[in-house]
């Protein structure tokens, strides 16, 4: 693609009935609920429609904050009846501006419980609605007293104080550090009742809706448990120089190497342990729910600490419905294959409730859940708006992680590239490896992150760490490896984008079969000519447990990918119209032309920026024409347009319909990644 010039705005709205008062006519349907309605006047309503990409506009009228999928039902029939186009932030749409694109945003923040059960005692989503008319909880427990709020206790992971509710409503709490140390401490949560013998015989869930609360809700805590002391040795760290890191690690144009990646400093650890913990729990969260909230939530978890397998940070939960390979990715697969349960409102309005062996709520005769069950994981935001998830949780307390950190030299990183893949090749599921490549401003200034990440033992984690480091190219300019909670090694990545919120962002991905000399040597000289800002990272899927799963719509042949590869690149809102083509079209050109013609098809489904039919078809290969089918089924006059699917078929399904606001060319190309 050339001439493709930034920022992507979405293009002004054809208003379908030009006398109607939308924000009006939602606020006397919502009436008797507590959804919230807002105009282009109110600032809650700016809050809603900005999204992490800076470069997107929107032109929507009204946005709605639903509280449970009544209210979505209700907002569905409403755009039905009038014409309207609805587009859903947290909804698995990208940054690309498909969640902002409609006449009504419908933002799901609001929809932030979360609850966590042993398997044995996890209620399907259908039976564990309350019967609460201000605001229905995802999981209703017995003698709950306490409410924590999102914003209260997970803003980030070096709060100093974390809550653990028990059953009966009494509330117990940790003092905690920053996450990660070389000395740290280990605690059995007091809320595990044993028996005599040491097994587990507790029953219940931890439940708390994570509604916004006042200091005076918060009940007085009793004492912090005497934790039992352990040690972890230091491991050394080189910091003999420190080149300049690019801008896009903050956008500050004197960020050092040290400011950006050494905040893992030696510190006591407190770690939530269970001796004798469940294979995993069921987690039932909000679709408004982030990565970080779910993980600062379930690594306090009655049960020890729990985490879901996740992207990194800053992503939202629509990485259940489109992806989703993070940290322990290679060891328990993607988001969306961890799903149990989902509830989905549909293009008419009905509620159903689907999982792999359950399904209820309002289906039709001549309709198979087991479509809607094999499409949701991977192109569910064609279907319906995802209102309430249930998925798998696993034992994971601590990790043994870090970063090696090289000089980017067009000369020798071929060959330390080389010496990371062979290192790593045949690695166990318990090891994450990331090659993240950012560019400085000038020659020498551009570096070579290596996120490792081990979530076996240390002594398996040093002997790759000792591997890696034996490179006889060049010393290391930056390490930096120690034992620290799983919720602490997710920063690791929202501290590469810190500062980025806001800024023009363009991102490009694609499967890698293997990481060749050929591919190397290419990369490596098309970097060294990048722009500012831009970054581009391997990230190792080989041999991990994302090709386990058979019944996808992300094919196989995909999923057996060695890599996942993406190019992200951000920059300011004051540059040269020059820069917004380079910074786009390098992107473009590398993925294009390097990665693409080494891979199975198209990238994982969240990061699918093209609605061009020939883009979408290569994402999803041999499951194409199934979708097709089912999104024909479900979504008869393609209601769901902002979305990641072929504006073509769209097009086909609403037979010429006015409005189009989705950011296309021509070609039918359009927009969206994963929701940031």
């Amino acid at each position: 693609m050339t001439g493709f010039v930034y920022p992507f705005h979405s293009k002004p709205l054809v208003e379908v009935i030009q006398e109607l008062d939308i924000v009006a006519g939602l606020q006397n349907v919502l009436s008797n609920t507590s959804a919230e309605v807002w105009g282009r006047e109110d600032e809650s309503f700016h809050t809603s429609a900005t999204i992490f990409n800076g470069a997107v506009k929107t032109f929507a009228s009204a946005v709605v904050r639903p509280r449970d999928a009544r209210h979505v039902s209700e907002t569905v029939k409403f755009c039905q009846e009038k014409g309207l186009q609805l587009s859903v932030k947290a909804g698995g749409t990208g940054v690309h501006g498909g969640s902002v694109a409609g006449h009504i945003i419908l933002d799901l923040c609001l929809l932030n419980d979360i609850s966590v059960d042993l398997v044995d005692t996890s209620l399907p989503l259908s039976e564990n609605i309350s019967s609460s008319s201000k605001r229905p909880s995802i999981c209703t427990t017995s003698g709950e007293s306490y409410k924590r709020s999102a914003e209260e206790d997970v803003d980030h992971p070096s709060r100093s104080r974390q809550r653990i509710n028990s059953r009966d409503g009494s509330a117990s709490s940790v003092s905690q550090h920053s996450g990660d140390s070389d000395t740290s401490t280990s605690w059995t949560n007091p809320n595990v009742i044993r028996n005599g013998s040491g097994s587990r015989s507790d029953s219940g869930s931890t439940s708390t809706p994570t509604t916004s609360t006042t200091s005076s809700d918060v009940p007085t805590l009793p004492p912090v448990p005497q934790p039992r002391m352990t040690y972890v040795n230091p491991t050394p760290t080189t910091t003999s120089a420190f080149p300049f890191v690019a801008s896009s690690f903050g956008g500050a144009p004197s960020t050092s190497a040290v400011a950006m990646w050494n905040s893992f400093g030696p510190q006591r650890l407190m770690l939530n342990t269970n001796p004798d913990p469940p294979p995993h729990v069921i987690v039932t969260f909000g679709a408004g729910v982030r990565s970080k909230q779910l993980d600062a939530y379930t690594a306090a978890s009655r049960y020890g600490a729990f985490h879901v397998p996740t992207s990194a940070f800053p992503v939202g939960s629509g990485q259940f419905l489109t992806g989703g390979f993070g940290f322990i990715g290679r060891k328990h697969g993607l988001a969306m294959d961890n799903l149990v349960e989902a509830e989905l409102v549909l293009a008419d309005g009905r509620i159903v409730w689907v999982g792999e062996d359950t399904h209820s709520g309002e289906w039709l005769p001549d309709e198979d859940p087991r479509d809607v069950w094999y499409a949701l994981r991977g192109a569910g935001s064609m279907l319906g708006v995802v209102t309430r998830f249930r998925a798998k949780a696993y034992y994971l307390p601590s990790v043994y992680a870090g970063n090696l950190i090289y000089a980017f030299d067009r000369q020798t990183t071929p060959d330390l590239l080389r010496h990371l893949r062979d290192c790593i090749k045949g690695a166990p599921r318990t090891v994450y490896c990331n090659i993240i490549i950012t560019a400085g401003p000038t020659d020498n200034s551009s570096i070579v992150a290596i996120q490792l990440c081990f979530s076996g033992s240390r002594s398996e984690g040093e002997v790759f760490v000792q591997a890696i480091s034996s490179w006889d190219g060049g010393q290391s300019i930056f390490r930096d490896f120690s034992e620290r909670t799983f919720e602490r090694q997710q920063v690791a990545v929202e501290e590469i984008l810190k500062g980025g919120a806001g800024r023009k962002w363009y991102i490009k991905s694609g499967m890698l079969n293997s990481l060749s000399d050929e591919v190397i040597e290419e990369t490596c000289q098309r970097f060294a000519a990048v722009p500012d800002g831009c970054t581009w990272l391997f990230e190792y899927t080989g041999g991990g447990a994302v090709k386990d799963v058979k019944d996808s719509c992300w094919p196989l042949s995909h999923r057996e990918s060695a890599f996942t590869v993406a190019a992200l690149h951000q920059w300011g809102h004051f540059e040269p119209a020059a820069l917004d083509n380079s910074c786009v079209l390098t992107a473009e050109v590398w993925i294009d032309e390097v990665i693409i013609p080494n891979s199975p098809g198209g990238p994982l489904p969240c990061f699918l920026q093209s609605s061009a039919e020939a883009d979408v078809r290569g994402t999803y290969g041999s499951a194409y024409d199934r979708l097709v089918s089912i999104k024909r089924q479900y979504d008869p006059t393609g209601f769901f347009r902002h979305v990641l699917w072929p504006q073509t078929e769209i097009k086909s399904l609403t037979n010429g319909m006015n409005g189009n606001c989705k950011a296309t060319d021509e070609s039918g190309e359009g927009l969206g990644a994963e929701s940031l």
